[in-house]
């Protein structure tokens, strides 16, 4: 399990970590993440290869709202998908993140809790090391990265929320005679230009 406190908004972190293609930032794990099925907007069916092993999971991606908690879930599900030749699809028990809004010095922080379970089952072979040493030393590390990865999203944020001057308009051009490219004569010209002859 993984825990740290990151300066961002739970919302943030959620968006984040809820998005298979940004998983890359954080998990070094990881070599490959598909999305098979987007079933609704806060439920996903997603392929997770690991980057040193011959191992893939497949699992449903959920979250929820609990007062001003976020909860994303992963959790194996059964499916009829082809496994790719020389992969063994592991099974990820119940597992994710959990983001908790937390005040500090009138900051707005998370308090973010990453578990991850796998059952990687029997090996086909001695080569088919499951990653166990990996992910172990790895999951710590996730908060780090993911802390690492929003730092540029606090200053977009800031960005964004600052008020935007309002532009004073262009003064109105004073109306121009109807045929522009009418000539007029110097005495007209002078006494526009409020010049004495």
């Amino acid at each position: 399990m993984g825990k740290g406190l990151i300066h961002a908004s739970p919302q943030t972190v959620l968006e984040t970590v809820k998005n298979p293609r940004t998983k890359f930032t954080y998990d070094e794990t990881l070599k490959k993440v598909d999305v098979l099925n987007d079933v609704t907007k806060k439920i996903k069916i997603v392929i997770n290869m690991f980057k040193k092993s011959c191992y893939d999971f497949c699992v449903l991606q959920t979250e929820r709202q609990d007062g001003d908690k976020f909860v994303l879930a992963n959790s194996s599900i059964e499916n009829r998908l082809p496994i790719p030749v020389g992969v063994q699809r592991a099974q990820m028990l119940p597992s994710g993140w959990v983001i908790e809004p937390v005040q500090k010095e009138k900051k707005m922080y998370s308090m973010v809790t990453y578990i991850i379970q796998v059952d990687f089952g029997t090996a086909k072979s001695s080569m088919d090391k499951p990653p166990v040493d990996e992910l172990v030393s790895k999951q710590a590390l996730s908060i780090a990265f993911l802390r690492q990865f929003l730092k540029p999203a606090k200053w977009i944020s800031r960005q964004q929320s600052s008020p935007v001057p309002r532009q004073q308009p262009s003064p109105t051009p004073k109306n121009k005679s109807s045929n522009s490219n009418q000539q007029s004569s110097p005495a007209v010209r002078q006494r526009q230009l409020g010049l004495k002859q």
